[in-house]
């Protein structure tokens, strides 16, 4: 399960080759990064120094280049100087979570809860949070704080659902999607995990909630190729391949489309084909370690043994470990 969070546009000065170098401005030392978006906030920054929306626009402006460091101390600068904005505190928990600290992140959202107890968004995003981290029953009471305040809110529900889903609680799970979906027809993520739950029960109906979920979002690439896993198992083949295909309609570069039709062009014999399908997830994706395999299985059937072993090693260079690649080198 992927959890799509709030996302903040920052940028980092040390992201470029060139070091620093100081100006003058107004009697002040300015460091110049060569970025013309970082150096005009500090030259701004440099004139208002109380100005919480300065340091909190160049964190988005060092964060769109990865500089995460710069940007958390940036934000924690806006914060000091606003208390009261919550989307500093959402920014800079989103900015953690990006830098792959989650732990981080989440002490920011108890902190913004602790500031803004009855804000659902920010309730919701702290049990998000604690869902990522599997903290199963602190997100259950988060979201019953958001229930008190909100009763009918959907978004609360869907994540009710997938918090129950996680635990293994798929009853409750399948009562909370489907309160989600009574509460907003148009809410696209909950008809795709109520999807996943019917197909999962073997329900004669589940093609219906995938179609709901495109009915209200036609572009939700995800709902795509979870429907085209649901009809492959169905062994609808040519239907799957067909939705595997349009993922990489809607997004050209969705390397799991790409990887997913190879394997079906495997299974139906197509072998040139599949192998086209994995270079083309490969492309997207350059340490997809499973497609960089399955290029290796297709070079094989294609009798280029010597090119499938140097697909097998790159399989092995992004993880030594992949059982897969090590047997087919007889490691």
């Amino acid at each position: 399960m992927r959890l799509l969070l709030f996302s903040l546009s920052v940028l980092l000065f040390a992201c470029g080759p060139d070091a620093p170098v100081e100006t003058e401005a107004q009697g002040t030392a300015v460091l110049t990064t060569g970025n013309p978006a970082v150096d005009a906030l500090t030259q701004r920054i440099a004139e208002d120094p109380d100005n919480a929306e300065l340091y909190a626009a160049r964190a988005r402006a060092y964060y769109d280049n990865g500089g995460y460091d710069e940007a958390i101390i940036d934000l924690d600068r806006a914060i000091k100087l606003d208390t009261a904005n919550v989307a500093y505190l959402h920014g800079l928990s989103d900015v953690y979570l990006d830098y792959y600290k989650s732990y981080q992140a989440l002490k920011v959202m108890e902190r913004a809860v602790a500031l803004f107890p009855k804000r659902v968004p920010t309730l919701l995003k702290l049990a998000s949070l604690q869902l990522l981290v599997k903290q199963h029953k602190e997100a259950l009471f988060t979201l019953e704080r958001a229930r008190v305040v909100e009763p009918q809110n959907a978004q609360m529900f869907l994540l009710f659902g997938q918090v129950f889903q996680d635990m293994g609680r798929t009853d409750e799970a399948a009562r909370a999607l489907q309160q989600a979906v009574d509460s907003d027809p148009e809410l696209a993520g909950a008809w795709l995990e109520l999807a996943r739950l019917k197909a999962a029960q073997n329900d004669p109906l589940t093609e219906r909630y995938f179609d709901n979920a495109l009915r209200a979002n036609p572009q939700y690439v995800e709902a795509v190729h979870a429907k085209g896993n649901y009809l492959s198992d169905q062994d609808r083949l040519d239907e799957a391949l067909e939705a595997f295909r349009y993922t990489n309609v809607l997004d050209p570069q969705y390397a799991d489309g790409y990887y997913n039709a190879g394997l079906l062009l495997l299974d139906l014999d197509s072998v040139a084909q599949a192998a086209a399908r994995f270079e083309l997830a490969i492309k997207m994706e350059p340490t997809f370690v499973q497609a960089h395999y399955y290029r290796g299985v297709a070079a094989d059937l294609l009798g280029n043994a010597e090119a499938a072993k140097a697909h097998y090693r790159r399989a092995l260079q992004f993880d030594p470990d992949y059982a897969k690649a090590k047997a087919a080198l007889g490691e």
